[in-house]
């Protein structure tokens, strides 16, 4: 679990440096802090479907692993939220 929290972290502060140097536009809602419980959350729950509220990435990465993908929903739709 300590792993995928790190990645997490990672992934959140990497997106923070991008919005502060200008690369990325409009607003951010980090879930820096909050990743021990996105991790439990997911790890505690049997079910793909995921309500998040505005600070979910961290969710979206526990359940997915999918950074990739993450990454090129907030480059491609200039937003932070996840469809």
């Amino acid at each position: 679990m300590e792993n995928l929290e790190y990645i997490i972290r990672a992934f959140e502060e990497e997106i923070q440096r991008q919005f502060k140097s200008g690369i990325l536009k409009g607003t951010i809602h980090l879930c820096i802090g909050q990743e021990h419980i996105d991790v439990a959350i997911i790890k505690s729950f049997n079910n793909p479907l995921i309500f998040g509220n505005h600070r979910s990435h961290g969710q979206y990465i526990a359940s997915t692993g999918d950074l990739k993908g993450l990454y090129k929903q907030i480059c491609e739709n200039r937003t932070q939220h996840l469809y």
